[in-house]
């Protein structure tokens, strides 16, 4: 464990005397804190750099995996979000530990934030984010994939032999430019798209034999300035794009300055 102090921006090693996987920790107040690792949650106090467990009958005997700790401290209740087995809460004033009938029992907790003064919204995996009430615990989705709500939309793809498609679809960044046009990243190549005109324009694919990059899969892109598009994927330099000429220059951060800037791999 390492306690940073933005204060003195000093880190301080700290004994970690559990022993297990720790996921996520909660701060109550200026020394006690909850734990929560692998296959289970613990109370901790932090005095003088020496983190000491207290013994809880409650939480002690709660063998779960935890992936997320949330104090709400209006309702001063500790809300434990798990891996497959729901959410639990931890009342600190009648000290007792709840297992919430929330209906997410079979999905993983990935995040817990307040609301307001008595709602908190929780992030699953795979099931949207549900809000609910800590008082009365009754939760309701919140934001979810709603296909029927969304049923107007345009599936864009890869049309085999046809240079007006997406050149891939396997897409790892979309950016709109400042005409309204858009920029798709792929794993072949980078695609241009006339919002206007509805034609597409490819760049940097293995079907350009102009082209003599090796690199065809890029995971980036950024309008550096209007009609100046700088890609980058797996090799040590970015690639930048005219717009307007359809031209393309390769070059590594290193020319921007004197210092010796060594390249990774991407």
């Amino acid at each position: 464990l390492y306690l940073y102090d933005s204060n003195t921006q000093k880190v301080t090693f700290i004994q970690n005397e559990i022993g297990e996987r720790i996921t996520d920790i909660a701060q109550i107040d200026s020394t006690h804190f909850f734990i929560g690792t692998d296959i289970g949650i613990h109370y901790a106090e932090l005095a003088n750099n020496i983190l000491t467990l207290s013994p809880c009958n409650q939480l002690d005997t709660l063998k779960i995996q935890i992936n997320e700790l949330y104090y709400h401290k209006p309702s001063h209740k500790v809300f434990i979000g798990t891996f497959q087995r729901g959410i639990f809460s931890y009342d600190l004033n009648k000290h007792k530990v709840m297992h919430i009938p929330s209906g997410l029992m079979d999905i993983s907790i990935n995040c817990i934030r307040a609301f307001n003064d008595n709602e908190i919204l929780i992030a699953t995996d795979g099931a949207g984010v549900y809000k609910m009430n800590t008082d009365t615990y009754a939760s309701e989705p919140y934001i979810v994939a709603d296909y029927n709500r969304y049923a107007d939309y345009q599936w864009i793809k890869h049309s085999i032999g046809n240079k007006q498609s997406l050149i891939n679809d396997q897409v790892n960044a979309i950016i709109e430019d400042h005409d309204g046009d858009l920029w798709f990243a792929t794993n072949n190549g980078i695609s241009l798209y006339y919002s206007k005109t509805k034609q597409w324009h490819s760049f940097l694919s293995t079907f350009d034999f102009e082209s003599h990059s090796k690199n065809h899969t890029f995971i980036s892109l950024c309008e550096v300035e209007p009609g100046i598009i700088w890609a980058g994927g797996y090799s040590s330099g970015i690639y930048q794009i005219n717009k307007k000429q359809l031209s393309i220059d390769f070059f590594t951060p290193s020319l921007f300055s004197n210092l010796n800037i060594r390249p990774d791999k991407y």
